[in-house]
Parts: C-alpha cells; structure tokens; sequence
C-alpha cells in the first residue's frame, strides 16, 4: 500500500514537473517574440474604422521598428522604414500614449490637405476604399434616399432640410452619388450652425491644411523663417525643454542660425477621419516613436 502511495507521488511530481518546465518555456517564448518579434494591440476606438473596427485585437509587427531587434537589425544595415499606406502603431506625448493610424506622408514629402483630399507633393493621394468623411448629402426625398442607402441609416448623422450629413467611405459615396433622389454631395465645414448640432468639429477635425514640409533627419529650418512657428513643438520634443521668443542652438559651442532636425517624420491619420486624433492634432511622429506596423487583425 504504501509503495503504491510513493509510486503515485513519484508519478504526480513528475507530471508537475513537467507542467511547471511547459509552462516557463510557453511564457519565456512569449515574452521573447512579444519583446523581439511580435504584439497584440486592441483597438480602442473608432478612428480607424471602416479598415479596423472598435474592439478588433491586432497583430503588430515589431521586427524593424520598436524592439531591440530593430536596433541590431539597423546596426546590421538591415533596416526597414515605413511605406504610404503603411497601418502603424506608434507612441505621443511624455505619456506615450498609443496610437493606430495610416502613414500618408514620408519624411521631406510635401503634404497638404484641401477639403478632406490629401495631396502629397502637389499630386493627389487616393485615399483606401474604406476611408470615411462627413458628407453634406443634398436630397429630394429622404425616403428615397433611405432606399438607396439600403434602409440603413446609422450612418446619418444629422438631418436637415434639404440635405443630411452622412460619415460616408468611397463605396457608399459611389452608391449615393447613383441614386435619383440625391442632388449632390459634398465636404463639410466646421460652422456655427454645425457646431451647434451633434456633429462635434474639435481643431483636429479640420478638412484643410496649408502646405507643410515633413522634418527629415539633417533637414535645416532657418530661425528668421516665417514657418519656424510651425516647428516649434517638433524642435521642443527634440530638445526636450521649451524653446523661447528668441531661438538660439548651438552646435559645436557655436550659435547657430538654423535649427537642423534630428530625426526622420512621419504624417499619420485615421481611416475615419472626422472621428481621429492624428497628426493634424499632434504633428508629425518620429520614426524612433514607431512600435511596429499591422499585419493583420485577429
């Protein structure tokens, strides 16, 4: 009896044993590819819908960006930057917030904004399918126009006479835009009438941005220039402090008279673009502030 007693303890320990060396192999290799390889991010909003949705768990990879792999890998010469169209997921501000937005603009590229279209270097950049803007839809009936939207109307956000603002991607735009009862579409300005709806237009909604420089690393910006102002958060972060009416740098214990960027920059905004805080909000984003780019969505 009770050498069946010891033989079944002997029997429990080495299974324990064996689950408990599973198990640290199972967490290490976690910790490995999630530090080295690869991280799951949740999606926490609607800023990038209809390409990501609320609540979509996604599979980020970290391989060239955000991981000390990254580092090797760029001391190796094996390094990869960021491409147009790029889904990125990266940290702002002291508290490192995180962020999940599209890459539209490389560093040196020219970008500005003209009622919602983007325009990169003077040519217009085709924005992805599922892309969405507030509409200012003109109509004749709204019971037609209903029909033609298929009897889903949760995407109206306010009705008014005459015409509905709706958050439309490009395939619905097409799908109104064919329909008898609809006169017209087009963008929407923030307003003092619109303001007072539910429609919300906070600074970083604005559907027009005058022409902007992207900072490259080397990239030299004149202190007596008109468009300083337009650096001074950039130069700031950069130098860590706040920077003073009367701008003054010193390289190699000598003043300057240009400030001369230390890292590349990338222009970033979400899919849904009414409904995104992006670098129309918060500037440009520092490549060293990129964790990693989506691959796909769980």
């Amino acid at each position: 009896m009770e050498k069946r007693l010891n033989l079944r303890l002997k029997i429990a320990r080495f299974f324990f044993l064996k689950l408990l060396n599973v198990l640290f192999w199972f967490f290490l290799s976690t910790i490995v590819l999630r530090l080295f390889f690869f991280d799951v991010f949740h999606i926490p909003c609607s800023s990038m819908e209809n390409t990501l949705q609320k609540n979509d768990f996604i599979i980020v990879s970290k391989i060239f960006y955000g991981s000390p792999l990254a580092k090797i890998l760029k001391e190796l010469k094996f390094k990869q930057k960021p491409k147009i169209n790029d889904l990125l997921v990266f940290s702002v501000g002291k508290e490192s917030t995180i962020y999940v937005k599209r890459c539209v603009g490389l560093p040196g590229d020219i970008i500005e904004i003209k009622d919602t279209d983007i325009f990169i270097n003077g040519r217009y950049a085709h924005p992805p399918r599922t892309s969405c803007h507030f509409r200012k839809v003109w109509y004749r009936n709204f019971n037609d126009l209903k029909e033609c939207m298929n009897k889903d109307s949760s995407s109206i956000i306010q009705k008014y006479s005459g015409y509905v603002i709706i958050n439309l991607d490009l395939n619905q735009e097409k799908l109104l835009m064919g329909c008898k009862s609809v006169d017209s579409i087009g963008a929407i300005e923030p307003d003092a009438k619109h303001n007072n709806s539910m429609i919300q237009f906070p600074p970083y909604s604005e559907n027009n941005m005058d022409k902007f420089v992207i900072p490259y690393k080397g990239l030299k910006i004149s202190f007596e220039s008109n468009k300083i102002k337009d650096y001074r958060d950039i130069m700031e972060w950069e130098e860590g402090g706040e920077i003073g009416e009367e701008c003054s740098f010193y390289y190699d214990n000598k003043e300057s008279e240009f400030y001369i960027f230390k890292n590349d920059y990338y222009f970033m905004i979400g899919d849904n673009r009414n409904k995104s805080i992006d670098s129309r909000s918060f500037g440009p984003v520092a490549q060293k502030n990129i964790i990693g780019k989506v691959i796909f969505k769980i």
